[in-house]
């Protein structure tokens, strides 16, 4: 990834005071987590008063989750109610990959590309939104072995869309959000991170319409395992059994 500033080009890192809404740390010694064996589901939150201002990150409301990132492995889910872009500002998550679903409101999200710690900045183009993040550690989501479904079928690769190259140059204060290690530090740049010029790679953000799933069912006496309704699963260190498997369910 070539930037026309380089991308360390900012001031010192200021550890942010700790979110009271947001967890990474699902061990048995946190005194916060509550284990559970009821299957769970949740409705729709409520979204932030017209009179605050919150941003996609103020949003975040963490649910659940399962071990936490320093150890490489495990997954958080987080709900997220935002009323307001993010200005002059981003977020680079460092302990994995963030699977964004909107409930309600479209995302506009830029980004940048590197390997690890993607900057994005989302801005809401129509209005207040509000839907689940999934966050997984220590793995990448991936479509699943289609077996002897075939070569086509459910999420096809095709489908999924990637950015188009562009690059902005706006030499005005930004602020980057950085989380690592479960923890949010903040750093000021004088430059916009989003002036990426050209890059090379195949490990890019992407988007999947839900619609354009592909559904199988069974034609004759038993139902198919959930399985069937994978759009993207990410793998664990356990050989069979994944860390997250990502469904979708027709309407």
């Amino acid at each position: 990834m070539y930037h026309i500033r380089p991308s360390l080009d900012h001031k010192k890192f200021v550890k942010l005071s700790d979110s009271p809404d947001m967890e990474s740390n699902f061990l048995s010694s946190n005194p916060k987590v509550h284990i559970s064996p009821t299957q769970l589901n949740w409705t729709p939150p409520p979204f932030p008063l017209s009179s605050e201002e919150v941003d996609f990150i103020a949003g975040l409301k963490t649910i659940g989750g399962n071990r936490e990132p320093t150890i490489r492995e495990g997954l958080a889910l987080h709900l997220y109610m935002a009323n307001a872009d993010m200005k002059s500002k981003a977020f680079c998550n460092s302990d994995g990959d963030m699977l964004v679903a909107p409930q309600q409101g479209r995302l506009d999200v830029q980004t940048e590309f590197e390997m690890m710690g993607m900057k994005f900045k989302v801005s809401l183009p129509d209005g207040p939104s509000r839907g689940y993040v999934q966050e997984i550690f220590g793995s990448h989501f991936e479509l699943p072995d289609l077996g002897p479904i075939g070569g086509h079928g459910m999420a096809n690769p095709r489908d999924f869309e990637v950015p188009l190259a562009s690059f902005e140059i706006d030499e005005t204060r930004w602020e980057v959000v950085y989380k690592i290690g479960g923890q949010l530090f903040s750093a000021v740049h004088d430059h916009s991170p989003f002036d990426v010029v050209a890059w090379h790679g195949n490990y890019v953000p992407y988007k999947y319409v839900m619609e354009k799933f592909i559904f199988v069912g069974s034609l004759s006496k038993d139902h198919i395992n959930p399985s069937v309704f994978t759009i993207l699963t990410a793998k664990s260190k356990a050989t069979g059994i994944p860390l997250v498997n990502v469904l979708t369910l027709s309407e």
